[in-house]
């Protein structure tokens, strides 16, 4: 089958010692070819899925064994991925996470031909929509390298390119990787400008420019560093184009984009700058700045700079290394009191490093970049203490490299951009402040008054930082927010959709990391690679963060009363924010006087200020986090009902009754909408405390009708009740499922029992879960339908859901069946999809298959099976043997009925008759060797025999009536004292009754086929002369 060839993943010379992974998937890659070896595409189908079903093991095996012939033989690469996406039971979840491990660790090494398939199979599951693909994507953007034009790497981002432009609609709906994208490409294009490459650039500025002006607010999550590429590439004529719509239109580019200080406020990720190195970048410099004593750090230098800094391309690596060591290098305290070369001796001999005085301009800009809008609330001093100490130490050394480094942070600072003077000065003061306040340095009079340097130039830098400077002199408490800066708190940025509010997110480091904290270390290999405290970093998260923008016009609008109250809530005290929040609630119902205009004001200063409440409030804590280990009691225990942000919804409660509406009523009802469309984490937050209402009362009817009411509140014009609520309900766990997959799940089981009448049996929350879940909460689901904790399907809807399931993917269906076993859902509901194409939904029929050997026979059933085409009769005998084997006596009614009705409805038409008949036919062929199916025969052969004949006489098909001989009876018999009277079926006539005696049991029991049919015919001239003679008589 062209499977046999070499299976190496990766070159290696003689010298090489094997590689353990290539090892252990070429075992799997054998066992594969030797359990498959001479079967058809079928055979190997079938024996590939029944090894997968044994066990976990035996599934990683077949996976992995799959996946290596793929990457090793693209002969066979196409028929080994089709059996590969058939086996799978978890989605290739398994698939991806092999793929991401090796394009990690291990893409160096790999062969070209590993590589080309490896790009080949992404880009297939891609087209297939399998979860989790994106991230061989990042994995694969990861390995581009930065100023290196040499075929290998072009040919990567080429490929890597094709993918996402071949697939726009999958990319689209996955904002994280469009960021991911748009940062690789940016980066890339400044690389990119030899005219042999020309049709590359292009595509990348076309791709860059797509995205950026139909995407702009998801790529604006990616934060300041945006805006430096940008500013490198700006000379473009499509950049400049963008250039102008971003300084002079912003919102022509998103209604919430304010402009570029917008972007400038929001520190990047530190996942988008390390993507910008490879794995074996990373592991080298990590390496220097962590175990390189100093004084021994030149021979290290020589072989970084030997592999990755000697040709005129690779200059543009330099500000990649330099915003890589500022943003992610931050050593422990032990590691900065220590003999190990530091940080800012490294960026120094990367900045001599410089060969053109643009790479020089972007090494020092990547090296003050954060200084320019520093905020020390929110911002680690780590990130601006290698430029300091840089001009520090280098001031009587290298004063030349001191005075470049202060003379471009002092032109920088009025000519950053237009407009933006105060806000680099107020930032560069920032920094300078903190700097002196955490002791990185002990003073910089030695920057102000050194000989070394030129005093034009010392002069220029005094005032450039003279307000920080006055700090010391006259200190007083520190205050940020003289300006209009916005102010991030610390969180990463999340996979979900765009901004909503013109603020978005961004990934600041906690407090705790800054220097005089120490950071933890963890050691992987040889290198010990430090990793900063993400407590919030690492929840990867979408929604608005919360900014400390101009309010004063909405509070302008509110009593002074309100303002004081809104004001409390900048508090860090948790007790005087509830009561703060407690008081507010209280004057929205009390007073009489509110008008709306102050309802809208008061929602917009409280969705601000709560900011936190919706990022904190509902989060999952780590007993929580595990599948299938909440417990009612740990349950309540995580809920965080303390919140400000629950003292609204449980005052709403408390006023919120339909059944008595009033002025206070609506009133009420009227303001969580309106904080609604502030923040739009609201409709979550309410289904979390409505199911934390119902553990802590034993009451989930009460604690939904405050969701419920919130529902009615912002419903449609045009939708029912019922439609509105579960619309609203899909519209929040959408959003959660964005925010946080945790939660999501954590929610499900309370949406189903508190919303039943609304949810059960909806097709588009049904989807939302298959298509977010992975195997482990499956089965969780699996069994809380087992023990009828709650309803996914229902009745009444599920044969509409059926039917939309089947335009889902694989693994959706699948689960969907599954589910549905689990529930044991009505089975004469469920065959209402019957008749199904094999060829185009396959995955329905096979969990029709296993769904029905749980349900015995019954007419309903076997007339859905019936109506399944002779052409795929595959199904339906499958499913008559099963009930054969286990239900034989069952069986035999429902089949003498559903023939006896298809003769009734149908006498002149014998195609109905005709497939019934045939089935039992070829059902008949599949059991003789069987023991166990004989009994199908020998309770009940004589009554199924009798009506079989009698209805092949009244169809009058000498065809089937011939049929009849190839039964052999004889063995089958049942002795007298076993043999069971046959009832006459309800479908039989009088007159057909009559006729039937004309045989008698005796007679068909014992008589030999040739009389048998020989009976039949008599029967049938007998019936033409009773015909004739009552024509006669008419």
């Amino acid at each position: 089958m062209g499977d046999s060839v070499e299976c190496r993943l990766f070159e290696r010379t003689k010298l090489d010692p094997p590689d353990e992974i290539e090892e252990k998937w070429r075992a799997c890659h054998n066992a594969v070819l030797k359990l498959i070896a001479g079967a058809s595409e079928q055979e190997a189908h079938d024996i590939l899925s029944a090894k997968v079903c044994r066990s976990v093991q035996e599934h990683e095996e077949v996976s992995v064994g799959l996946l290596n012939i793929i990457l090793t033989n693209p002969g066979a690469a196409r028929t080994r991925y089709s059996d590969l996406a058939f086996v799978t039971r978890d989605g290739l979840g398994l698939v991806v996470n092999c793929l991401e491990f090796i394009v990690m660790e291990k893409f160096r090494r790999m062969r070209e031909m590993t590589k080309q398939q490896i790009l080949w199979i992404v880009n297939e599951m891609v087209r297939n929509r399998f979860a989790g693909v994106e991230r061989v994507c990042i994995a694969l953007l990861k390995q581009i390298e930065g100023g290196n034009t040499m075929p290998g790497n072009v040919r990567l981002a080429d490929s890597v390119l094709r993918v996402f432009r071949d697939n726009r609609e999958w990319l689209e709906s996955l904002p994280r990787i469009v960021c991911f994208a748009v940062y690789t490409y940016l980066r890339l294009i400044q690389d990119h400008s030899s005219p042999a490459l020309t049709s590359l650039r292009n595509a990348e500025v076309d791709f860059c420019i797509a995205c950026l002006r139909t995407q702009f607010m998801d790529c604006a999550a990616i934060g300041r560093d945006l805006v430096r590429l940008l500013q490198t590439i700006a000379r473009i004529p499509e950049f400049a184009a963008l250039w102008k719509d971003i300084l002079q239109n912003p919102t022509s580019l998103s209604p919430h984009f304010s402009g570029v200080l917008q972007l400038l406020t929001v520190r990047t990720s530190r996942h988008y700058i390390a993507s910008r190195l490879t794995s074996d970048m990373e592991a080298k410099l990590n390496f220097l700045a962590m175990q390189v004593k100093f004084g021994h750090q030149k021979r290290y230098q020589d072989w970084f700079q030997r592999d990755y800094l000697l040709t005129p391309e690779s200059q543009s690596l330099i500000s990649d290394f330099i915003r890589y060591i500022c943003c992610i290098i931050h050593p422990s305290n032990e590691i900065l009191s220590s003999d190990v070369v530091q940080r800012w001796a490294i960026i120094g001999w990367l900045l001599t490093k410089c060969q053109s005085n643009v790479a020089a301009c972007n090494a020092k800009l990547a090296l003050f970049y954060d200084w320019f809008f520093y905020n020390p609330e929110h911002e680690s001093i780590m990130c601006i203490e290698p430029a300091i100490l840089i001009m520090s130490y280098s001031v009587n050394t290298h004063p030349n490299i001191t005075a470049t480094l202060i003379d471009f942070l002092v032109r920088m600072i009025p000519a950053f951009g237009e407009g933006l003077e105060e806000y680099v000065s107020h930032g560069v003061n920032n920094a300078i402040r903190d700097i002196l306040e955490k002791r990185v340095v002990g003073s910089i009079d030695q920057l102000i008054s050194s000989p070394r340097l030129d005093s034009v130039l010392t002069g220029s830098f005094q005032r450039a930082v003279q307000r920080a400077l006055d700090h010391f002199q006259n200190p007083e408490p520190f205050r940020d927010g003289d300006d209009d800066v916005v102010v991030i708190e610390d969180e990463e940025v999340g996979g979900g959709g765009g901004v909503d509010s013109g603020v978005f997110p961004s990934s600041i480091d906690d407090e705790s990391e800054r220097m005089e904290k120490p950071v933890k270390g963890v050691e992987l290999g040889e290198v010990e690679i430090v990793e900063e405290e993400e407590d919030a970093e690492e929840k990867e998260k979408t929604g608005e963060d919360e900014a400390e923008i101009d309010l004063g016009e909405e509070l302008r609008r509110l009593p002074d009363r309100w303002v004081r109250k809104i004001e409390a809530l900048k508090r860090d005290s948790l007790d005087v924010r509830r009561k703060a929040v407690d008081e507010l609630m209280e004057s929205v119902v009390r007073e009489i006087d509110v008008r709306s205009s102050q309802l809208n004001a008061l929602a917009k200063c409280m969705a601000i200020r709560l900011k936190s409440d919706f990022d904190d409030a509902c989060e999952i804590e780590g007993e929580m986090s595990d599948v299938g280990r909440s417990l009612p009691f740990s349950l309540f225990r995580c809920i965080r009902l303390s919140f400000p942000l629950f003292i609204i919804y449980i005052g709403f409660s408390s006023h919120a009754d339909p059944a008595r509406p009033s002025n206070v009523y609506r009133r009420v009802v009227a303001f969580l909408p309106r904080l609604f469309n502030h923040e739009n984490r609201l409709g979550y937050t309410l289904l979390y405390y409505a199911k934390a209402r119902a553990v802590a009362t034993g009451d989930p009817v009460a604690a939904a009708s405050v969701y419920a009411a919130f529902a009615a509140e912002t419903k449609s014009p045009s939708a029912s009740p019922a439609s509105n609520l579960e619309a609203c309900i899909i519209r929040d766990m959408e959003r959660c499922q964005t925010v946080d997959t945790n939660l999501f799940y954590f929610l499900i089981p309370g949406v189903y029992q508190q919303f039943s009448d609304a949810v059960t049996g909806s097709s588009g929350l049904l989807y939302l879960i298959v298509s977010s879940i992975d195997s482990a909460q499956l089965h969780d689901l699996i069994c809380q339908l087992s023990l009828s904790k709650f309803q996914l399907f229902g009745c009444a809807r599920i044969a509409e859901l059926l039917a939309k399931s089947l335009e889902w993917e694989t693994f959706e269906q699948i689960s969907v069946w599954q589910l549905l076993m689990a529930e044991n859902s009505a089975p004469e509901e469920v065959v209402k999809i019957l008749p199904l194409d094999s060829n185009s939904h396959p995955e329905p029929l096979s969990g029709l298959v296993l769904f029905l050997r749980n349900h015995s026979p019954s007419p309903e059933l076997l007339e859905a099976v019936f109506r399944m085409p002779t052409s795929d009769g595959q199904f339906a005998l499958t499913v008559l043997k099963q009930w054969a084997v286990r239900w034989p006596r069952e069986l035999v009614t429902p089949v003498v009925d559903c023939l006896g009705r298809a003769v009734e409805e149908k006498r002149g038409d014998e195609s109905s008759t005709g497939v019934i008949i045939q089935y039992i036919n070829d059902l008949r062929q599949l059991l003789p060797g069987d023991n166990q199916c004989r009994m199908f025969f020998v309770y009940d052969y004589q009554h199924l025999l009798d009506y079989w004949a009698l209805s092949l006489i009244v169809v009058c098909d000498p065809e089937m009536i011939d049929s009849l001989a190839m039964f052999d009876t004889s063995a089958l018999h049942p002795s007298p004292s076993e043999r069971t009277p046959p009832s006459t079926p309800k479908w039989l006539k009088s007159g057909e009754r009559k006729r039937s005696q004309s045989l008698s049991d005796n007679e068909l029991d014992i008589i030999p086929k040739p009389k048998l049919q020989r009976a039949a015919r008599r029967f049938v001239d007998e019936s033409d002369d009773d015909d004739d003679e009552d024509n006669a008589a008419t």
